[in-house]
């Protein structure tokens, strides 16, 4: 039986998820799949980390505590860019601050805390900090100039953080401050 996956994910403000749902459906419409194909309860968003096994319990107690100790800066949705392997992603880029980093040093630890085992494209050392606009991009590179026009640079108020089960997005626990679990 494969180990259920599950992430750190940060919803953004209002604005931010506007604009990028936005952007969803201005793929759609050149024939480029987008990230709303995700599935009704799929969002734009951050993720943190990606993670295997590992107490949960454990794992929302200690990410809660890194977060109130290094909270989640204001995230800055910067540029649009492209993972080619191993499956081609679009993305729009977050802006790799110091808060951002350190707030995402802080969560890796915690999962680990938890006995979670994070991918290594989730490493302090190599994440890029990122919110899916389509996987799987196939198609000529004149569909994706719809995207100038999205409004970057944007500041996101990151809105809500959740652990998620992966692919799903059923969420597992609201870390957000002051929710419980």
């Amino acid at each position: 039986m494969e180990q259920p996956v599950h992430a750190i994910e940060v919803s953004f403000d209002t604005q931010a998820d506007v604009v990028v749902r936005a952007a969803w459906e201005a793929l759609d419409e050149t024939g480029v799949t987008s990230g709303q194909r995700g599935g009704e309860d799929y969002r734009p968003h951050l993720s943190l980390s990606v993670f295997a096994r590992g107490n949960l319990e454990v794992v929302a107690e200690s990410v809660k505590r890194a977060l109130a100790i290094h909270p989640l800066p204001t995230l800055r949705l910067s540029h649009v860019g492209a993972f080619l392997a191993p499956r081609q992603v679009l993305f729009c880029g977050v802006t790799p601050t110091v808060e951002l980093m350190i707030c995402q040093q802080a969560v890796d630890a915690a999962i680990r805390e938890g006995g979670g085992t994070p991918w290594p494209i989730y490493s302090p050392r190599t994440w890029v900090p990122h919110c899916t606009l389509a996987m799987d991009v196939a198609g000529d590179i004149d569909q994706l100039r719809i995207l100038t026009s999205i409004g970057l640079p944007l500041d996101a108020e990151p809105n809500r953080t959740r652990l998620v089960e992966v692919p799903s997005g059923l969420v597992v626990a609201d870390l957000t401050e002051g929710s419980e679990s």
